[in-house]
């Protein structure tokens, strides 16, 4: 027999570690499932944030065996305030600095979500997933496992931050006004003051003040040479809004932001904190919003709810609460076993909700 020689004995050597990377057991991020997401904070950064729960501290992020340095972060929420140690809610901005255009998981900012709100963890995956699919501008989700200076602080949920680069991507611009609206914020004239603009320029708050007379004068506000709201999405947002139980949202007035569009001058409503949907049953119809009294007063806009119905309720049939709850169980950390169990009751619950709403609607 020849011997093989160096070139032999390398390509010898290549197969069997081939073969024993092949047999290796998945890293321990696969076999979870989800994506683990590192924390490490300085204690200077964790003193700031619990001083200051809407403090900007800086904290490395490591995803895959990379460390991503400088990463801006603060607390989040209201309802889901929490501080570090118990599962707090989170902001995150990758592209602060120096680091421009830098992304985590394809996105520059992502808010964290604890998911305290929600027991079934899937509630807010799910309508946003559904707001996709029948086609309004809506966060992306995923979820991910977290851990904040080696402490295991379970499953949340990722959604997109709704900045320039969310309304770049929906809307092709994000040199319009943003405004968000909470807490009875609505369209009304003279009371522009409670919105907050986000982003985009409106020196006077012109445009907003133009929209408020706009719906004040009582004209379809998709009618006219410079409509204000495109026919189709006003009714869709609204019967999504319903259709879902989304009862702290627009319904009242709550929870949403208002984009012109600077390329049509049209406004579009974008939905947000939609963790308390599929609950509470809305009747179609309702609404204390003023643009959901200027819909249902006319006839074309009614006519286009109904069709809005119908079309979200055959997108929701795709939706699967209990497939989702079997891979949130799987990968359930030890410390939240005893949750993992009401997953299935969870998700049975949320399956009644679809399954029982009303897949057309008559006239009002």
């Amino acid at each position: 027999m020849r011997p093989m020689g160096i070139r032999g004995a390398i390509l010898v050597a290549v197969l069997l570690v081939a073969q024993a990377c092949a047999k290796r057991a998945p890293a321990p991020r696969e076999a979870a499932g989800f994506p683990l997401l590192e924390f490490e904070l300085t204690a200077t950064a964790r003193k700031l944030m619990d001083d200051d729960a809407k403090a900007w501290v800086k904290g490395d992020v490591l995803h895959e065996g990379l460390r991503m340095r400088g990463v801006a972060l603060r607390l989040k929420g209201q309802r889901t305030l929490r501080p570090l140690g118990e599962k707090p809610s989170l902001k995150l901005r990758m592209d602060k600095g120096q680091h421009k255009g830098r992304t985590l998981l394809g996105r520059t900012a992502w808010t964290l979500d604890n998911l305290v709100e929600d027991p079934s963890m899937m509630r807010a995956h799910l309508a946003y997933k559904l707001a996709t699919a029948v086609g309004l501008a809506a966060p992306t989700t995923r979820y991910v496992r977290v851990r904040i200076d080696g402490r295991d602080e379970g499953i949340y949920l990722l959604v997109d931050a709704i900045d320039d680069a969310f309304l770049e991507r929906h809307f092709g611009s994000a040199k319009g006004p943003l405004y968000e609206g909470e807490y009875g914020c609505d369209v009304k004239v003279g009371k522009t003051d409670c919105f907050d603009l986000e982003s985009g320029k409106d020196p006077e708050r012109t445009q907003i003040v133009a929209l408020t007379e706009r719906v004040a004068d009582g004209a379809p506000l998709w009618e006219g040479a410079e409509p204000v709201f495109s026919l189709e999405h006003l009714a869709l947002v609204l019967a999504f809004g319903a259709y879902v139980g989304d009862f702290d949202g627009y319904h009242q007035a709550h929870n949403y932001r208002l984009y012109r569009n600077p390329q049509d001058g049209r406004w579009n409503i974008i939905l947000s904190g939609l963790d308390r949907v599929f609950i509470k049953r809305l009747p179609p119809f309702s609404g204390a919003g003023i643009l959901a009294k200027r819909c249902f007063e006319a006839a074309p806009c009614r006519e286009a709810y109904r069709t809005a119905w119908k079309r979200i309720g055959e997108a929701a049939t795709e939706l699967d609460p209990k497939g989702t709850a079997e891979r949130l169980s799987k990968v359930m950390p030890d410390a939240q076993k005893p949750d993992a169990e009401q997953l299935d009751s969870q998700a049975q619950t949320l399956q009644s909700y679809l399954e029982n709403q009303q897949p057309q609607i008559g006239a009002r």
